[in-house]
């Protein structure tokens, strides 16, 4: 039986030499992510500045009546006249009614202005809905490869694949060597 991509990834990452990139472009995202049948193409836009926060929720549409849905959050920040940007995960449970935000940073200083961002918009469109940030934050900020820049995306895309194929990716703990053997078989398989 030939696996698809996301499957092929799920089931043999752990084979890939770690790689040495610690950068991994957001279009990967959509590329593996995509493949399931109720991730959004689209994605929200939080934007935190001097100026306040903005959440571009724009073209986001939600089956309630399926499976889970699963949505990109992009994070941009503006400080000093320069942009920054991160990636999280939302996990939107139609059978237990939760929104969940992964964030794979621990103590992300912006994480309380995004949350409580989130639950003001979410909680218009869907009003029984609850809210919770997963509390399962793998990323280091700066590890002895990676200096300057993180693996947000990586991160991201392992914790929605092991959500669509093991049901509880907070709940498999793992080093760099295994998100970086990860990465490399992202590359690998999708490009």
């Amino acid at each position: 039986m030939k696996l698809n991509n996301m499957e092929l990834l799920f089931k043999t990452y752990e084979r890939y030499k770690p790689s040495k990139v610690c950068f991994l472009n957001s279009d990967f995202v959509d590329q593996v992510l995509g493949e399931y049948t109720n991730y959004s193409k689209k994605y929200i836009i939080c934007t935190i500045s001097d100026n306040g926060t903005d959440l571009d929720t724009s073209g986001i549409k939600i089956v309630k009546d399926g499976p889970d849905s699963l949505i990109r959050l992009r994070i941009r920040i503006i400080a000093n006249g320069k942009s920054s940007y991160h990636i999280n995960l939302l996990i939107i449970d139609h059978l237990y009614k939760t929104i969940k935000r992964f964030e794979p940073l621990n103590d992300f200083e912006m994480s309380e202005t995004i949350n409580h961002t989130l639950i003001q918009r979410f909680s218009k469109s869907l009003p029984d809905y609850t809210f919770e940030e997963y509390d399962f934050h793998p990323q280091r900020y700066l590890t002895d490869e990676c200096k300057d820049l993180g693996l947000c995306v990586a991160h991201v895309i392992r914790f929605g694949v092991f959500h669509l194929f093991d049901h509880h990716p907070e709940k498999k703990t793992y080093d760099d060597k295994d998100i970086f053997s990860f990465s490399a078989a992202i590359v690998k398989i999708y490009t």
